[in-house]
């Protein structure tokens, strides 16, 4: 199994906005593309003191690899190109691609 990873940190500002969003259009965008088995969100407890903004990581699971290839080829354009042009200038962000050994 594949872990596809999103951590996002975004401004406190756009919160309200922005995490119902990622709930009801990003994650069922991600889902309809029929790449994907389940989710996760977690959100980081502990953000540094100086930190403007809150931080999120979006999990999403795989049963192989050439799945997420297939979405970053065929879909993560049209999926994720509303998050850039809704958010933007508003959050960074990185990926992670891990496997699930245990």
């Amino acid at each position: 199994m594949i872990l596809y990873s999103i951590t996002i940190h975004i401004e406190k500002a756009i919160y309200n906005d922005w995490f119902p969003w990622m709930k009801n259009e990003f994650i069922p965008a991600m889902f309809k593309t029929g790449l994907f088995q389940e989710y996760k969100i977690l959100h980081l407890l502990k953000e540094d003191e100086e930190s403007t903004g809150i931080t999120y990581s979006f999990q999403f699971f795989l049963k192989e690899l050439n799945y997420l290839e297939t979405y970053e080829n065929e879909f993560r354009n049209s999926v994720e190109s509303e998050l850039y042009s809704r958010f933007r200038n508003q959050f960074v962000e990185f990926r992670t691609v891990l496997e699930v050994v245990g």
